[in-house]
């Protein structure tokens, strides 16, 4: 059977879609590890993130500053969440993906282990999962600074998500539009209340208020 991931970026812009970790690493990783049973089955089903554009960020333990020349402090605010400055601990927002499933399905967010670059070596990755058939949020990419400063290069591997079943994955593409906004956002904003941030809060007020609402509207906006 074939498991459909319906997702969409935030702003509707150009990014890379999921792409299988085991295709984008195989060039560069042991073929004994390739023919391994262990590794091939956890790897299954796992696929890279990778980041949209370029954009250098530091971090003096004192505030959170960008580094690029090109980027002004709009699009700092747009594309990063400061979470506690004393730690190094902050958001990084782009590719602003959302991740639905007519059915439950866990995804789990996991460092990009098998990719090496000036993000993935700077920055120790929070791992976390959620049912992307009873919770339609926006993901990001919070991290803890383990250098002063971070580079992400255009294509550059964020982190892995890891669609937990055995069944063939099919990601279908959608437009976000602006009915889609009015349900997601309020909900994201509210999970910051200390009183709602149970998943399982999240999961039954979605079941009984959002999930046929939601899955009309994006495949109203299927762009297959």
């Amino acid at each position: 059977m074939t498991v459909y991931i319906y997702y969409c970026e935030r702003d509707n812009q150009l990014v890379y879609p999921p792409e299988p970790v085991l295709k984008d690493v195989q060039d560069k990783i042991s073929k004994t590890l390739l023919s391994c049973p262990a590794f091939t089955n956890h790897i299954k089903n796992t696929f890279v993130i990778k980041a949209p554009f370029p954009y250098d960020l530091r971090w003096d333990k004192k505030d959170f500053l960008f580094a690029s020349e090109t980027r002004d402090q709009s699009f700092f605010d747009k594309n990063v969440t400061v979470r506690d400055v004393e730690t190094g601990f902050c958001s990084f927002l782009a590719p602003k993906y959302f991740f639905y499933a007519e059915r439950p399905l866990l995804m789990r967010q996991q460092p990009a282990q098998y990719h090496s670059n000036l993000f993935s070596d700077g920055i120790t990755l929070v791992s976390g999962e959620y049912d992307i058939g009873q919770h339609f949020r926006k993901m990001e990419a919070s991290f803890y600074f383990k250098k002063e400063k971070i580079q992400i290069k255009t294509g550059d591997a964020l982190y892995y998500l890891k669609f937990c079943t055995s069944e063939k994955i099919k990601f279908i593409p959608f437009a976000f539009t602006q009915e889609l906004a009015n349900i997601a956002e309020p909900i994201f904003e509210l999970r910051h209340d200390t009183n709602r941030n149970r998943l399982n809060f999240w999961y039954k007020i979605h079941n009984t208020f959002y999930r046929k609402t939601i899955l009309k509207l994006i495949k109203q906006n299927l762009m297959v």
